[in-house]
């Protein structure tokens, strides 16, 4: 009799999140748009462990934190910034405009679910534009 562990073919978020690269919460995106193959139980999210890394699946798997320059550390605390500001100007004029928004709302949302601890929203620029600003940091 073979035994068999169910357990040993499952995932939760941070696991997927570190075996493909991935931020949790696009991946968590992905299992609501149901992109990948997943259910949710309570507020968990467990994925198949015997599945493709979603970014090999299509070009649209953008993460923000992979288009965003090195810059973003060295930056001084206080500092205001638009998204698009940060990015590598090759890679974001090459997006298209819809591409462009899911990238913009990914980092919004990891922003505000805490990803980026040194970040924090400051509000819209009158180009209706989120603006963000380097957090100070207390030393």
């Amino acid at each position: 009799m073979h035994d068999f562990d169910p357990l040993e073919h499952i995932m939760g978020v941070d696991e997927a999140s570190e075996m493909w690269g991935l931020s949790p919460t696009y991946i968590k995106k992905l299992c609501y748009e149901q992109k990948l193959m997943a259910k949710k139980i309570s507020n968990t999210w467990i994925l198949s462990k015997f599945q493709s890394n979603p970014s090999a699946l299509s070009v649209k798997a953008i993460e923000p934190s992979a288009l965003l320059s090195p810059i973003i550390k060295a930056l001084p605390s206080g500092t205001t910034f638009e998204l698009n500001e940060l990015v590598i100007p090759g890679n974001w004029k090459s997006l298209s405009l819809s591409e462009k928004r899911s990238v913009g709302k990914m980092f919004h949302k990891e922003v505000l679910s805490g990803d980026w601890e040194n970040i924090e929203y400051v509000g819209r620029r009158p180009n209706n534009h989120a603006e963000y600003r380097i957090k100070k940091t207390t030393e």
